[in-house]
């Protein structure tokens, strides 16, 4: 099987918006799939790629609006790729691919900015929330306001559910400032806040 494909945009791409999940399928030898997004400069972005069916090993690559590769990642079961901040503003390309290319499969494959998350749900200090992970690769997204010295402790539990929970703390230029895994628990304990302001937090399944 012999694939043919372009890099500076990809053809025949769909178009993914932050905190979107959407499911897709290889389904011939050598294929990719291709996804575009729109990002600003500065833009951190986290692309989590998870398989719906095994056994297939799924990875991607993120390109830059003139087609230059940023970043490549593989993994069974789940790859993630966190950027660092993207160069330019414009339509940023990604390949999925199985490897090597002899394997056919579905997946889900997530879109967020880890600064300014899209479609964050607001948390306040004392309040507790529910929500469901329903998709492989799925991030929710949170914020929440602080001061400097805030001492920030951050749960996240399983509820009645086969998940690994993640969370992972992220200031509001897209630091990556703490993050937790447990098998039935996922815990921040006494983090202290650097600044006034705005934070991020995302949650996820680490399986």
């Amino acid at each position: 099987a012999l694939h043919l494909q372009r890099q500076n945009p990809p053809a025949a791409a769909t178009h993914l918006n932050y905190d979107d999940t959407v499911g897709g399928a290889l389904t011939e030898n050598a294929q990719t799939v291709a996804y575009t997004f729109d990002a600003d400069a500065g833009d951190i972005v986290r692309l989590r790629l998870g398989e719906t069916v095994s056994p297939p090993e799924f990875g991607m690559n993120i390109y830059a609006p003139s087609g230059t590769l940023l970043a490549s990642t593989w993994e069974y079961g789940l790859s993630e790729i966190l950027t660092e901040p993207l160069p330019v503003a414009g339509a940023y390309g990604v390949l999925v691919w199985e490897f090597p290319g002899t394997e056919t499969g579905t997946y889900n494959l997530h879109l967020q900015r880890v600064h300014r998350p899209a479609n964050a749900t607001g948390i306040a200090y004392g309040e507790t929330l529910t929500s469901t992970i329903d998709l492989a690769a799925e991030t929710d997204a949170y914020r929440f306001e602080g001061e400097a010295g805030d001492l920030v402790l951050r749960r996240l539990a399983e509820v009645g559910a086969a998940l690994s929970p993640q969370i992972r703390l992220y200031d509001g230029g897209g630091a990556l400032l703490a993050g937790a895994n447990g098998g039935e628990l996922a815990r921040i304990d006494g983090f202290e806040l650097p600044a006034a302001g705005i934070y991020s937090v995302l949650v996820m399944d680490s399986a």
